[in-house]
């Protein structure tokens, strides 16, 4: 059995039946065809990554529901994360006693990020690694802290929001607030197909990580 699975779909590769796309509006009736495409892509995704993890795959895919960003309630050992852009679906699945979290990100490199923006996803102390260019900085950080968001936020309590500004990255590591100690670490991965997208993982690495307040 594989620890870590990653797969990766083109939204215009997928085939959609029109019976499941009236079901999924019909449980979320505020999705559009849009959404409700997109919602059945992730779901074809997580099912796609659970045969390759040996699971069964005999579900209904209404039920590959995700928790809080964290585990599949079908499946609570497993651990996964989704993500899509405008042109493609991704899907990072794990078991939970190998990382108790794991997080994915894919955007297009494209994407035009204000400088009045920064101070929404900017920690005082980022330091990112050297190899990213000056002008590239700003969407690979909102990149990265997308998926370490996705990895931390089951375990942030208190009563002010948890944000991405919150998060600090230094090079491949990633923390909370001012906290010191790392919780995990995040990889850019390379796909053919996607040369245009960033698509960045995290997982968390900390074995002590229960919760954090902010």
């Amino acid at each position: 059995m594989k620890n870590e699975i990653f797969k990766f779909l083109a939204l215009k590769d997928i085939d959609f039946n029109e019976s499941e796309i009236l079901k999924v509006k019909a449980h979320y009736p505020d999705f559009n065809d849009s959404r409700a495409k997109q919602w059945l892509a992730g779901r074809k995704l997580i099912n796609s990554c659970l045969s390759s993890f040996e699971k069964t795959t005999e579900i209904d895919i209404m039920q590959l529901e995700q928790e809080n960003f964290h585990y599949l309630k079908s499946f609570p050992s497993i651990v996964c994360s989704l993500s899509h852009s405008k042109n493609a679906i991704a899907c990072y699945l794990t078991e939970k006693n190998l990382f108790l979290n794991v997080g994915l990100d894919i955007e297009m490199k494209n994407r035009n990020i204000q400088a009045a923006s920064r101070k929404y996803f900017v920690h005082p102390t980022d330091s990112p690694p050297s190899w990213i260019r000056k002008e590239d900085v700003d969407n690979y950080l909102w990149s990265i802290k997308e998926s370490c968001f996705k990895c931390l936020f089951p375990f942030i309590k208190g009563e002010k929001p948890f944000v991405l500004s919150d998060i600090w990255i230094k090079e491949n590591k990633f923390g909370v607030f001012s906290q010191h100690e790392v919780l995990g670490e995040w990889s850019e991965i390379k796909k053919e197909g996607l040369e245009d997208h960033y698509i960045i993982s995290s997982k968390i690495t900390s074995q002590t990580l229960k919760s954090l307040v902010k």
